[in-house]
């Protein structure tokens, strides 16, 4: 699978890759370089509050790595007022907007293809946002390929990344449900909870606004951690006049903290 994403990738004159910070991306990237000549390729990122500020240092430290310096394009303004009344085609709505923004830019920057991360096994999910990629035309290299998450993992592991990176994860707009008035607040909120988390759990972990509450979701092996940062969580929750829950995912146990 490998030398078949090799020969994709080299099929390409110059790649933009749609780098969000997370692992399938950033293994798209790292091979994208590593079969290319570098200066054919380009990281763009679209730069809002719907991206945590640990994958933003993520990117520039994965970019200055690899000799690239990322292009993080600011899409806020444009989405914001699209995106408040968090719908049930939010992320249609999200994806269709960056995408009209990044595409044309990363054509005026000298890409010739613009790709993201996803695999095959994310064609399985529910992601309307798939939908907007295709009317805008984002190429998906690993699906070409064949390979799914597994096969990304390996495939960066074989570039040396290591397996302890950030757990796979989703913008943090999925961490506020349907009908609630998606705000840049409110997305502030959640991401100072779940900051102090980051660095030190290894397992899929989410922060999600519930009346009155956020709550904690993560998962067995992660327990002590997020325990050790409960106090941390409590504060910032309280600031805002919620209280914090904390639940295992396999729903063995839960916690309530005013």
């Amino acid at each position: 699978m490998k030398s078949s994403l090799n020969s994709i990738l080299g099929e390409y004159r110059s790649l933009a890759v749609l780098f969000s910070g997370g692992r399938d991306s950033e293994v798209l990237l790292r091979a994208a370089v590593s079969s290319s000549d570098p200066g054919s390729v380009l990281s763009i990122t679209a730069d809002s509050p719907l991206l945590a500020d640990f994958y933003r240092r993520r990117i520039r430290q994965v970019c200055g790595e690899l000799g690239l310096v990322p292009a993080m394009l600011p899409v806020w303004r444009k989405m914001e007022p699209l995106l408040r009344k968090n719908g049930t085609e939010r992320c249609y709505v999200c994806r269709k907007t960056v995408y009209g923004v990044l595409f044309p830019e990363a054509l005026a920057r000298g890409a010739g293809t613009v790709a993201d991360g996803t695999t095959v096994d994310d064609l399985e999910e529910r992601r309307p946002g798939l939908r907007a990629a295709e009317e805008e035309h984002i190429m998906h290299p690993f699906v070409l390929a064949g390979m799914g998450r597994s096969d990304v993992i390996e495939l960066g592991r074989s570039m040396g990344m290591r397996d302890d990176g950030p757990p796979p994860d989703s913008c943090l707009a999925t961490r506020i449900p349907e009908g609630m008035e998606l705000t840049r607040e409110l997305l502030r909120l959640v991401e100072s909870v779940e900051a102090p988390l980051r660095p030190i759990v290894r397992g899929r972990f989410r922060v999600r606004v519930m009346p009155g509450i956020l709550r904690v979701e993560y998962q067995t092996v992660d327990g002590e951690k997020v325990l050790s940062c409960l106090r941390e969580m409590e504060t910032t929750a309280g600031r805002a006049g919620m209280g914090i829950e904390t639940v295992l995912t396999d729903g063995q146990s839960s916690s309530r903290y005013r």
